[in-house]
């Protein structure tokens, strides 16, 4: 595979491009567990549902609950990270301007000589030509290889599943906390030493085998506490990326999540999982501005 395909992967399951109108899954989970849930109230009254997703997961992945669905019909409005699903936003144009830095060195040249045999054996694994990803930045070939060896479908993302059946909901509007530019922006700012270590981590997960099965089946049983050990245990934990990437986007989002709840539709606000842990969790910070945030699965 080319870098090219590899990242226009990687920008399609990034950024959740195409989904179409996305029928409701029918596959339910049984039992009392669900992927994580809350209701948000201000002074008694319900102003929205907060809902922790996940972007990528295996085929025939039960999820689904009642109670999800209760909240999600009963809400006004989707909001999610992004918005540009199958609107006109210029993948190859950003691929090139943020991703695709000239007379860069071969990937595992990067690297302390030590964690070079991990990532060859990384890129070897995941069917890819490193010499494809000389002129790649850092950031987006732990990205490219995180994707192309994860067993977990885009196409299956709960975002992607949920935008789809927003676009089928009549006067049901959709609006995004950063948009898809402002999203691979993040990434392209991290400092060099954060990208290596983002790249380092990826490589390490793939040796070690990591339990992508198991990260599923947490989520898809609302078990925070050991999603948040795995956070803490990886690549994550470093302070650089725990904060560009989960802790500062969440205080970027408060102010426009306050905006939404004040206005008076209710909202269904679906961001991914990890954003829901560590002190600076969304639903923490709700708490923190005076909101009441109820798990009620």
């Amino acid at each position: 595979m080319s870098f090219r395909a590899a990242l226009s992967a990687l920008l399609a399951a990034l950024l959740l491009v195409g989904c179409g109108g996305a029928a409701r899954d029918d596959e339910r989970l049984s039992g009392s567990d669900g992927p994580a849930l809350w209701e948000i109230r201000k002074d008694g009254a319900l102003e929205g549902w907060l809902f922790g997703t996940i972007h990528a997961l295996p085929d025939g992945t039960s999820w689904r609950t009642d109670r999800f669905d209760a909240a999600f019909d009963a809400s006004d409005l989707l909001v999610l990270e992004i918005t540009e699903y199958d609107s006109s936003f210029d993948r190859d144009e950003a691929l090139q301007r943020l991703a695709i830095t000239r007379g860069l060195p071969l990937p595992s040249q990067r690297l302390d000589k030590e964690d070079r045999p991990a990532l060859r054996s990384a890129f070897a694994e995941a069917g890819l030509d490193e010499r494809e990803f000389r002129n790649v930045e850092s950031w987006a070939i732990a990205l490219s290889l995180s994707s192309a060896l994860s067993r977990a479908d885009p196409a299956n993302g709960i975002d992607r599943k949920l935008y789809g059946e927003a676009r089928n909901r009549k006067d049901y509007p959709v609006v995004a906390l950063e948009g898809a530019e402002r999203q691979l922006g993040i990434f392209d700012r991290l400092p060099e030493s954060a990208q290596l270590a983002l790249l380092e981590g990826v490589a390490a997960e793939a040796e070690a085998e990591s339990d992508e099965d198991g990260r599923v089946e947490h989520w898809r049983t609302g078990d925070l506490a050991k999603l948040e050990g795995e956070i803490t245990s990886g690549y994550m934990a470093q302070p650089v990326l725990l904060a560009a990437l989960l802790n500062d986007r969440n205080l970027d989002w408060m102010p426009r999540i306050a905006t939404l709840l004040e206005a008076g539709p209710k909202p269904f606000i679906a961001v991914g999982a990890g954003h829901m842990l560590g002190d600076k969790a969304l639903d923490r910070l709700l708490a923190e501005a005076g909101y009441e945030v109820v798990r009620i699965q």
